[in-house]
């Protein structure tokens, strides 16, 4: 979770001073979630109780790429 943020802070500053970002490992992806979505997921199982394993998942796959092409998209770059 946390390379999200280093990600999103190198794309940033990068753009700020006029630089090129490089992005590795295109085809790697990571399923992000928003916290909001984890916390209500585990109030949910806190308050009923599951006796099995659980995934919580956004169950869609976004690469570091899209993530650069995003932040650009918003900034209208």
């Amino acid at each position: 979770m946390f390379q999200i943020f280093i990600l999103i802070n190198l794309i940033l500053r990068n753009i700020k001073n006029n630089k090129k970002t490089d992005i590795f490992g295109n085809n790697t992806t990571r399923d992000y979630i928003f916290i909001n979505d984890v916390i209500k997921a585990i109030s949910s199982i806190l308050e009923k109780p599951l006796m099995k394993r659980i995934n919580i998942s956004s169950n869609i796959e976004t690469s570091n790429l899209e993530i650069a092409e995003l932040i650009c998209a918003k900034l209208h770059l």
